[in-house]
């Protein structure tokens, strides 16, 4: 299942809203930290800044965050994934249409938190 790239980056809206999907690339407006992008779409903000590669928390008017993970397509169409360096279990599991429980009984994982960079993760 490949992800589907959105026409145009979102930007956050200081109205209090109920936790919104994330867009895939969203544009930091004046006064946007990390943490409240993050809190406003469900997404630790550890995780944004690993997906884009930041060093630090600073963040710039303009500059563009990738808000999800994505995928290769070939790794999106097979019956297992060959788990990468910050990948997750529920990442994992979201990104394949399944459930962490689910992979976790499928491939006798004893702690969905303990995974390695070159396992297999059957669907």
């Amino acid at each position: 299942m490949a992800v589907k790239k959105s026409a145009k980056p979102q930007q956050l809206s200081k109205v209090k809203k109920k936790k919104q999907s994330a867009p895939d690339l969203y544009v930091v407006k004046s006064g946007d930290t990390l943490s409240e992008i993050g809190a406003h779409y469900g997404i630790d903000y550890h995780d944004i800044k690993r997906w884009n590669g930041l060093k630090s928390d600073l963040i710039f008017p303009g500059q563009k965050l990738k808000m999800k993970k994505v995928l290769d397509k070939t790794s999106a169409k097979k019956d297992s994934y060959t788990v990468k360096p910050g990948d997750t279990l529920s990442e994992i599991a979201a990104q394949h249409g399944t459930t962490t429980a689910s992979l976790v009984k499928k491939n006798g994982i004893k702690n969905p938190n303990k995974i390695y960079p070159g396992q297999k993760i059957k669907f």
